[in-house]
């Protein structure tokens, strides 16, 4: 419950009142309890003196009888007199009148030294006067009067004044307490009148105002009031005025910024889609080399998603070991001299891939400093890998024409050579002379190396698409077998053969003996890798290729032919020429270098595609693509 200021005041009246008639309660009680014992001990003074003079002269006759009766009389006539004793100097009682049994109290540190000293002394216990009184004969000290007068009356009759004080300190709280609240009303007027229109301006009536019918500072807070409404009605105006003009404002500005926001998110769309879908990889750096954007293209071909990367520098995961110096600095040239530049170098994707790219980069530069650095490339690996093919393909031309004019020449001087080597036996076998056995040897060895050289022109033949082809249903599986069969007993014990076939695989078109030729050329190539032995394994199974891992390579059902060793493996400089005419890494009085060449024509012949993988010193393996029939 919330008390008014009216009864405020009058119960800060009443406290004070009531505080100030406490204290003067007991300043007057101290008082009139200090006055009494005063008269008191005035009046046993005047008694003691009396008695003094009655008591000299029974000391001085030691007529102690006579100074009884005296005490005897003072005591009737002063009722609050509770003892009367008479001593001599040696503290010797002489004469005694008592209301109690209780022994004289006045062995105490002042009494005895009244005594000493042979004057009037006393002293308060409690409410009991102690006093002694020196008796004088001939104007020396004979004795002494002790009295004990009780006072205890003085509580009664202080306690009557207290309540007399108390009587008179409440009438007067009641009559200030009127007073307060009556004056206190008459000022708290004003006040509620002011209080009373505040509340109705929180409320939003502005046109309030209070009067005052005094000329005192009521009056000049009421006018102080009402000039202050005034001013707040006047600001009020005036916001309105310039809410309405802001509320105006806002609205078009608003309006303004929702189109430029509409319009700038229809560009952003308008560039994310055209980001997402241009075929060309876009990734964004910051000036450190993290990733800031990683668009469609990049994630779909190096297979890691945006959220993956982000953060990331480029050369953590993204460009080979070999290509890390390079791209560096090619990226810090570009922070440095703010001017677009180009790398070609490859990248990694998330299967371990490498595509090579042609990166066009730029910087994006505010207030001075770059921001971004945007690189933009284009996978050029196919490209790259048709021009290789197209060079090989010109050069394998090249020596194609070259091969089928020289094994048709070769072929024409290997006939008469053959003819008069037979003629030349037959003839040295007719005659009989010392050396006709040597020179017979000697001219079959003339025929033997024709006949070698025969068999080299064939495969010059073969190689050059002179020789002749006879496609028929061909089982790979058959193949292999067949294969197996003719290599096994000719390969070495410590190499070991692995067979691994699908069962029901398609069947394939072509030339029996030209395949054969062709995976007969891969085993021996595999057999010459592993001088110390190894294994061999031949694997077999149908594919539905997809995505094509070379441009020559056709999509569609295929049946894949997979031949690995475990040998000594090629270098890349040695694998990038392997289907290369007469190219070989031994002695060419041993190999031809001719081998893998006839091997990879068969197979494009064949519709087909091979592919060599190698991992120096570990293995080496060939796979054979060829369509299904």
């Amino acid at each position: 419950m919330r008390l008014g200021f009216s009864y405020k005041i009058g119960i800060l009246i009443t406290a004070a009142v009531l505080t100030t008639g406490l204290a003067l309660g007991y300043v007057f009680k101290m008082y009139y309890q200090e006055d009494e014992k005063e008269h008191i001990i005035e009046r046993v003074e005047d008694i003691s003196k009396a008695l003094s003079i009655l008591f000299s002269d029974p000391l001085k006759k030691n007529r102690v009888s006579d100074a009884g009766m005296h005490m005897e009389a003072v005591m009737w006539k002063f009722k609050h007199i509770n003892r009367i004793g008479l001593y001599d100097r040696s503290k010797r009682l002489l004469a005694e009148q008592s209301r109690s049994s209780a022994q004289p109290q006045f062995e105490t540190t002042l009494l005895r030294k009244g005594m000493v000293l042979e004057s009037p002394a006393y002293e308060w216990r409690d409410n009991t006067l102690l006093y002694i009184e020196p008796v004088t004969v001939n104007k020396a000290t004979a004795g002494f009067i002790y009295f004990e007068y009780d006072a205890g009356f003085l509580t009664s009759y202080l306690m009557g004044k207290s309540v007399y004080f108390i009587i008179v300190t409440i009438f007067i709280s009641l009559v200030f307490i009127i007073i307060g609240i009556i004056v206190s009303k008459k000022l708290i007027k004003p006040l509620s009148a002011i209080s009373d229109a505040s509340m109705k301006i929180a409320a939003g009536e502005m046109s309030v105002s209070v009067v005052a019918d005094t000329n005192d500072e009521f009056r000049t807070l009421a006018d102080n009031f009402n000039f202050m409404v005034d001013r707040l009605n006047s600001m009020n105006a005036e916001m309105d005025n310039y809410r309405k003009n802001l509320e105006y404002v806002i609205t078009l500005r608003t309006e303004r910024l929702h189109n430029t926001l509409k319009e700038l998110q229809h560009q952003k769309d308008f560039m994310d889609q055209l980001i997402s879908t241009v075929g060309a990889i876009i990734v964004v750096l910051d000036k450190d080399g993290k990733i800031v954007m990683f668009n469609k293209a990049s994630q779909d071909l190096t297979g890691y998603d945006e959220n993956e990367v982000k953060g990331l520098c480029i050369w953590d995961f993204l460009i080979p070991e070999r290509f890390i110096p390079p791209v560096r600095t090619t990226f810090d040239e570009l922070v440095e001299q703010k001017a677009p530049n180009s790398i070609k170098n490859p990248v990694l994707s998330k299967d371990g891939r490498e595509f090579t790219l042609l990166w066009n980069n730029t910087v994006i530069v505010e207030e001075n400093e770059i921001k971004y650095v945007v690189g933009t490339g284009i996978d050029i690996t196919e490209k790259e890998q048709l021009e290789t093919h197209l060079f090989e393909t010109q050069r394998l031309r090249s020596v194609t024409t070259l091969v089928a004019g020289l094994s048709h020449n070769l072929n024409n001087i290997l006939v008469g050579v053959l003819g008069y080597s037979g003629l030349l036996r037959m003839k040295l076998s007719s005659l009989q002379h010392k050396d006709s056995h040597e020179l017979a040897r000697i001219a079959e060895t003339i025929e033997s190396s024709a006949h070698r050289a025969s068999a080299l022109i064939q495969q010059l033949r073969t190689f050059s698409h002179k020789s002749r082809f006879e496609a028929d249903l061909l089982s790979m599986n058959e193949l292999v077998d067949e294969i197996i069969t003719i290599i096994a007993p000719s390969f070495p014990k410590s190499i070991k053969i692995e067979k691994k076939t699908q069962p029901d695989l398609p069947n394939i078109k072509g030339d029996k003996e030209h395949m054969k030729q062709a995976i007969l050329n891969i085993c021996i190539n595999a057999k010459e890798a592993m001088p110390d032995g190894g294994v061999l394994k031949i694997e077999t199974y149908a594919e539905d290729i997809n995505v094509a891992e070379h441009p020559l390579q056709k999509l569609g059902k295929t049946v894949v032919l997979k031949i690995s060793d475990t040998g000594t493996g090629m270098e890349e400089s040695v694998r990038s020429r392997i289907y290369e005419p007469f190219f070989t890494t031994k002695s060419m009085l041993e190999h031809t270098g001719l081998g893998l060449s006839v091997t990879y024509n068969i197979i494009k012949e064949h519709s087909g595609f091979v592919s060599a993988k190698s991992v120096p010193d570990k293995e080496t393996t060939f796979t054979v693509y060829l369509p299904v029939a």
